[in-house]
């Protein structure tokens, strides 16, 4: 029997296949996806969030962890390291295929300080029943 975590984890699993995707088409790659992200964040469009947000950062000190949830191919992680916000990510999705593309262009940039997991959470799952989730882990020094 199917459930419906099954079919969401197809679906992002599908989702987050580079082959299935047309360039420029996943997240904030996708046109006004960006400037909205921005108008959100800061009340305008221009103004990139990212950064609007990081000036908030002297008044807290230089966070050394940043937690990316639903990662997809792991575009902000990348942002945030390039930009060199925060010195480690961590970042999780349901979608093991997302975080093998996110692996793999953090490494084609040429970055570090990732760590990022596939959790499967399904209730029947071996994992949902020991309690716990199944984390393959990775890391780039």
């Amino acid at each position: 029997m199917s459930t419906k975590f099954d079919a969401a984890k197809k679906v992002a699993g599908w989702c987050s296949d580079q082959q299935n995707q047309a360039p420029g088409t996943q997240g904030l790659e996708v046109p006004g996806a960006q400037e909205n992200a921005n108008r959100r964040a800061t009340g305008d469009s221009a103004i990139d969030w990212i950064d609007h947000s990081a000036k908030l950062l002297p008044n807290f000190g230089r966070p050394i962890k940043a937690l990316s949830i639903g990662c997809g191919f792991g575009p902000i992680g990348r942002i945030l390291r390039r930009r060199d916000y925060c010195q480690l990510i961590h970042s999780i999705d349901v979608a093991e295929s997302a975080i093998a593309a996110a692996r793999k262009a953090a490494t084609a940039e040429g970055l570090d300080g990732f760590a990022e997991s596939w959790t499967n959470a399904s209730p029947a799952s071996e994992t949902a029943r020991a309690k716990r989730p199944k984390l393959n882990s990775w890391r780039t020094n």
